[in-house]
């Protein structure tokens, strides 16, 4: 979790693999969900979608594996991306 928090805060773009899938993502969030479980909300910018057209994944970080740092940086958040996401509790790091 510490390699998610530290992408969030520097705006740095990752990939890992997620449900049997390889996917590039710009992660904007990190916290804990209603669950209690720890969650990553990110946009999916390369690789497998398991809804196809979907741009948002939002993934349990307990499931992720291989997490690789992307060298490359994005300046702002996305469209449809709000600190309120009524999906966390609380976050570790949000933009």
């Amino acid at each position: 979790m510490p390699e998610l928090i530290a992408a969030v805060r520097a705006k740095k773009a990752i990939s890992f693999i997620y449900r049997g899938a390889r996917r590039t993502v710009e992660p904007h969030a990190v916290g804990v969900g209603h669950d209690g479980g720890v969650w990553l909300s990110a946009y999916q910018t390369a690789g497998h979608s398991v809804m196809p057209g979907q741009d948002w994944v939002y993934c349990k970080v307990d499931a992720v594996e291989s997490l690789q740092e992307v060298p490359v940086r994005f300046l702002r958040t996305r469209p449809g991306y709000s600190r309120e996401d009524s999906r966390f509790m609380r976050f570790y790091a949000a933009l």
